[in-house]
């Protein structure tokens, strides 16, 4: 479709630090059990490409769109 979408793969060889546009929570989080579970996260800020991280390590990517984070976790790798 001529569009970015970055690889979850991409995700997990990077660190925290060589990416601009990341989400960092600690572990044990709501809002990271809520992207393990594919949901969208309710999480204000500049519109695009995120890296979701917890404590510093890659989880995956989120797309931010107004004030919602789209879960682009891999469906076979989500909880329940």
């Amino acid at each position: 479709k001529g569009r970015f979408e970055p690889s979850h793969a991409l995700a997990v060889a990077l660190t925290s630090d060589q990416v601009a546009n990341r989400l960092d929570e600690p572990a044990g989080s709501e809002l990271v059990a809520r992207y393990l579970r594919g949901e969208t996260l309710p999480v204000d800020g500049p519109a695009g490409w995120l890296l979701v991280t917890v404590a510093g390590f890659p989880l995956g990517w989120g797309k931010r769109v107004g004030s919602t984070i789209k879960n682009h976790y891999p469906r076979g790798l989500r909880w329940g």
